[in-house]
């Protein structure tokens, strides 16, 4: 049973119980009785939970967010291809829903448990956390080399969710500085994109990055099928195979894209 004492308000909306469903008893079915109490707006409606749940929201913890006026097929057990009673049942149910919204290229910031509670911006962090993060990025997103328009995406929202950090100018952060040569012991490259020069530049972190993650996580990260042999070494190579592919010959002179990846960060 919800209700809403508001005098003006039209919506059917609501937040719902909470999606582990702690106090839930054995049912077969579950409906929702939804009233507005307010002299002079008073109605009720009645729905099948499963059919009133419009998305997950957050409160203090993760709750269905319930709208009764949703349309059949777009509430978010079909949209998810859950159900109410598959995550009522599950031993663990946020790991349901979490595996729904990365399938969708969507990070839920309150599904991690370990996201720090105070928002930094990233340019108030020191030099050192910058580059932790920075090199992070690199190791685990390297569509950060590409041109896609969205190559900066998954790296921005892995920083609010996983470390509650916000950047009003990420691009910047790894762009910014025009073109630049980039001597290393093996070569001198020219005229190469900036963002080149700042994985050389934060290429200890990188490695760092690199070494400390477990090889399901790169192998999800980087939506490689391959085995990668537990080694630095091996973490490397996958690296620069994968991260070659991200960008063209053409956006960086022509110069071999393996070799320049190699030199940049090795040499």
């Amino acid at each position: 049973m919800k209700s809403s004492t508001s005098a003006t308000s039209k919506s059917w909306k609501i937040n719902g119980n909470s999606v582990l469903g702690s106090t839930k008893e054995n049912v077969i079915d579950t409906y929702i009785v939804f009233g507005k109490t307010a002299m002079g707006n008073q109605a009720f409606r009645f729905k099948r939970y499963e059919d009133a749940v419009a998305n997950v929201a957050v409160t203090h913890s993760p709750r269905y967010a319930i709208d009764m006026d949703i349309a059949p097929g777009e509430t978010f057990f079909d949209k998810s291809g859950l159900s109410y009673k598959q995550i009522s049942e599950a031993e663990n149910p946020i790991g349901l829903i979490t595996t729904y919204f990365k399938s969708q290229g969507q990070r839920a910031w309150w599904l991690a448990e370990s996201t720090p509670a105070a928002i930094r911006m990233f340019a108030e962090l020191s030099a050192q956390e910058q580059s932790e993060l920075l090199g992070y990025c690199f190791a685990h997103f390297p569509e950060v080399l590409s041109n896609s328009s969205q190559k900066f995406h998954r790296s921005a929202m892995w920083l609010v969710t996983d470390r509650s950090v916000v950047s009003s100018s990420l691009r910047d952060s790894f762009t910014a500085g025009g073109r630049v040569d980039i001597e290393t012991y093996g070569a001198t490259y020219k005229n190469l994109p900036q963002i080149f020069n700042n994985l050389r530049n934060y290429r200890s972190a990188f490695i760092n990055a690199l070494e400390d993650a477990s090889i399901d996580e790169l192998r999800e990260d980087w939506d490689y099928g391959l085995p990668i042999q537990d080694t630095l070494a091996a973490k490397l190579k996958a690296w620069i195979s994968v991260a070659s592919n991200k960008f063209t010959s053409k956006s960086v002179n022509g110069y071999d894209k393996e070799k320049l990846l190699s030199d940049v960060i090795m040499t």
